[in-house]
């Protein structure tokens, strides 16, 4: 088992890997590539980057179509964020200090993601439009059932030593045993399947915000001129 998890785990890093060449080919070539974007002055180009940017890292236009579903996006994602952090530990011989300051509240963020991501689909559901895609949906379930099996795993005791030990013979090509929880075998197994998707899900939004952000410009170019 050790040896299948191990060699899977290498295969699903290659593809990650590749994607990400992928998509930064079709990014660039939806985006920076086109003559729609080449016709635009620096200026306006370089503007639509920053507003695009602002768009993603801040959910900008999620924040003017629905407050609340701003605020519970805002909540997974930084909730998501510790919980990787907090993770980091098992990647480390020497777990640094910081990793270790962290220990408590990403335990806590561990709690909130999966209640974050209910309060998302929640709203989601009560409102009339579409905010998220069915790729969405399919990544926050993802989500949502790594992070409910990760509470299990807290409250019914994994080795983490074991789990430690594993982790760390992946990274140093070396084989080390699968610790026997049924348990982690699958919550392990998400993570992997969520490695895969993340590819799509981190280029496809700065496209289509950047799309548009282009169509807009050309909106009000249009208007002012007429």
């Amino acid at each position: 088992m050790a040896i299948l998890l191990t060699v899977l785990v290498y295969c699903v890093y290659a593809a990650f890997c590749w994607r990400v060449i992928l998509h930064s080919l079709i990014w660039y070539r939806a985006t920076g590539g086109t003559r729609q974007v080449a016709a635009l002055s620096r200026l306006e180009a370089l503007r639509a980057w920053v507003e695009t940017a602002a768009d993603v890292v801040l959910f900008r236009r999620l924040f003017h179509e629905n407050g609340l579903l701003w605020i519970s996006a805002w909540i997974f994602h930084i909730s998501f964020l510790f919980v990787v952090v907090r993770h980091l530990r098992y990647f480390m011989n020497t777990v640094a200090r910081c990793i270790v300051d962290l220990q408590t509240l990403g335990l806590i963020a561990g709690y909130i993601l999966p209640a974050s991501i209910v309060s998302i689909a929640f709203v989601r559901m009560a409102g009339r439009e579409k905010y998220v895609s069915r790729f969405n949906y399919f990544v926050l379930g993802l989500v949502f059932l790594i992070g409910v099996s990760g509470i299990m795993l807290h409250v019914f005791r994994v080795d983490l030593v074991g789990v430690k030990e594993f982790v760390l013979g992946i990274f140093t090509f070396s084989f080390r045993p699968v610790p026997h929880s049924p348990l982690f075998i699958v919550h392990f197994l998400l993570v992997l399947i969520l490695v895969l998707s993340l590819p799509f899900h981190l280029f496809i939004a700065p496209v289509i915000m950047h799309e548009a952000r282009r169509r807009e410009s050309e909106l009000k170019r249009l208007l002012h001129g007429k």
